[in-house]
């Protein structure tokens, strides 16, 4: 189930870059996607996959997509990558070739 909802999330925002006709951007996005798929799948198949507080729902996205309101569809973006950068960095933190290392959390964001 998890890993179906990374893909979900992922098609999500290769979608929404697609949208923006911007060859550019839609390749970055394309480019982190499979990044960040390499990493969730390291994390998905650990033992010490941390959960921690539910990701934001897909029922969320659903209503402000459909309203196209950009402003909400970019602060739940904001919100599920600091929630998903948390859940990795905890779990990272429980690995034993990680306990000994130190490993820094990104400031939060502000809204621009």
């Amino acid at each position: 189930m998890v890993r179906l909802t990374n893909e979900i999330n992922a098609d999500r925002f290769i979608f929404l870059a697609e949208t923006t006709r911007n060859e550019y951007i839609i390749s970055a996005v394309a480019r982190l996607s499979g990044e960040l798929a390499r990493v969730w799948t390291l994390i998905i198949d650990s033992e010490l996959l941390d959960f921690g507080e539910p990701l934001l729902s897909l029922d969320m996205w659903k209503d402000d997509l459909l309203r196209r309101d950009g402003e909400k569809v970019a602060e739940l973006a904001r919100r599920y990558i600091e929630q998903s950068h948390n859940r990795v960095l905890r779990t990272l933190a429980r690995w034993p070739s990680v306990i000994t290392s130190e490993v820094i959390p990104l400031p939060k964001t502000t809204p621009q």
